[in-house]
C-alpha cells in the first residue's frame, strides 16, 4: 500500500500535497503529506501500511478524548505548549508534547480494557 502511494504521488501532488519524508524517518511503513492553503498547512495526510496498528491506536486515542474532557484539555494545553515552544519545529514540537501523549496514550488504553 505505502510503496503503491510512494510510486505515483502525481495525483496527490496536483491536489497540492507535499510528500514529506522527513517527517516520520523511524516509520518507512508511514508516509506524511501536508498542504498548504494561503500559505498555512491546512491538510495534513497521513498513508499507513494495511498491518500498521497506528490507525487503530490513533481511533483509541480520538475516542478517549471524546469520552473524557479532562484528558482533552490537558492533550490541549500540551499541543498548545508544543506549539509556542518550537513553532517552526515539528520533531522539536513533538517531542515537547510526548510526555503528555505518553501519559494520555497509556490512560486510554486502560480505559478501553475496562468498557
Amino acid at each position: 500500500m505505502v510503496g503503491a502511494v510512494l510510486a505515483d504521488l502525481g495525483p496527490l501532488e496536483r491536489l497540492g500535497y507535499r510528500h514529506r519524508p522527513e517527517a516520520f524517518p523511524e516509520d518507512d511503513a508511514h508516509l506524511f503529506l501536508s498542504k498548504d492553503t494561503a500559505g498555512k498547512r491546512s491538510h495534513h495526510l497521513h498513508v499507513f501500511g494495511v498491518g500498521s496498528p497506528v490507525p487503530a491506536e490513533n481511533r483509541l486515542f480520538c475516542a478517549y478524548l471524546a469520552a473524557n474532557p479532562g484528558a482533552a484539555r490537558r492533550y490541549e494545553a500540551a499541543k498548545r505548549r508544543a506549539a509556542e515552544l518550537h513553532p517552526d519545529s515539528r520533531a522539536r514540537y513533538g517531542a515537547a508534547k510526548e510526555e503528555t501523549m505518553t501519559r494520555l496514550s497509556a490512560e486510554a488504553l486502560r480505559w478501553s480494557r475496562t468498557g
